[in-house]
């Protein structure tokens, strides 16, 4: 129902000699939601994991970022969402603001703690990323490039059918750890230079966040770095339009119920 509508509602004799015309008008109300459905950024993990309700995350990207990239889509598409302070991000502490406003003009705000990281003791970067489907390499977007610092987000499409993939990451440095987050909320291995998961998702994006680490000693001081990757797995709904069961309670269906995506010619 739109906002403003009205319905006409028209009486007519039983002789059809004559009608009344009565109208009625739908005064439905503004929306007043202000909550995200999803936010995350490209160059980072946001912590702690998102949830509509906590309006506060942090996140850390590399030295070479200096604009991060905010996706943040509202739970009603009424809504709007607005960002801020998400460029020319300064060496430490940065606050970017996502203030969303509802249908009816009411307002909340979302904050994200980004620190850049100065510039790091240690190269951190991928050496290799694959997302297979059993023997089938899928296609990263934008294409995988080892030399890029700057591309840390990489997506990749299936069809609904598909409901779990591996990924396999591998660092550039022998002595850099890789952990992948299949979606448990921890990182399943950071003891070696690559690592595998078998991950399973839902329809929609589903994000899997890849963490390299590294820590040594740099002048006589124990220094830890972290670098985080992630791939955006976007399943897509399903195209079957037929019911699974059909069951009349008290009656039984002549002839027996089968699935079909024309139930008009089964």
């Amino acid at each position: 129902i739109e906002l403003g509508t009205h319905v006409d509602i028209v009486v007519t004799a039983e002789d059809g000699s004559s009608s009344t015309t009565y109208t009625l008008d739908i005064a439905r109300q503004k929306s007043g939601n202000t909550n995200l459905a999803q936010l995350y950024l490209e160059e980072a993990i946001i912590s702690p994991r998102f949830n509509k309700e906590n309006k506060a995350y942090t996140a850390t990207v590399p030295y070479e970022i200096t604009d991060a990239t905010v996706v943040a889509i509202p739970e009603d598409t009424t809504s709007r969402a607005t960002i801020s302070g998400n460029e020319n991000l300064v060496v430490g502490q940065n606050l970017i603001t996502v203030t969303v406003t509802s249908q009816s003009s009411k307002q909340d705000t979302y904050t994200i703690t980004v620190t850049r990281n100065p510039e790091p003791y240690f190269n951190l970067k991928l050496e290799d990323l694959k997302v297979k489907n059993g023997d089938t390499e899928l296609t990263l977007s934008p294409t995988f490039n080892k030399n890029d610092g700057r591309q840390l987000f990489y997506t990749v499409e299936v069809e609904y059918e598909v409901e779990s993939l591996d990924i396999f990451a591998r660092a550039q440095e022998d002595n850099a750890s890789v952990g992948i987050n299949g979606g448990t909320g921890v990182f399943n291995t950071l003891t070696g230079d690559a690592a595998t998961a078998h991950v399973a998702f839902d329809v929609g994006t589903n994000l899997i966040p890849i963490r390299v680490t590294r820590t040594d000693t740099v002048g006589g001081v124990s220094v830890t770095e972290e670098r985080d990757y992630q791939v955006a797995i976007v399943r897509k709904p399903s195209d079957d339009p037929r019911l699974s069961n059909l069951i009349i309670k008290n009656g039984t269906i002549s002839p027996a119920f089968q699935p079909s995506k024309d139930p008009e010619n089964p």
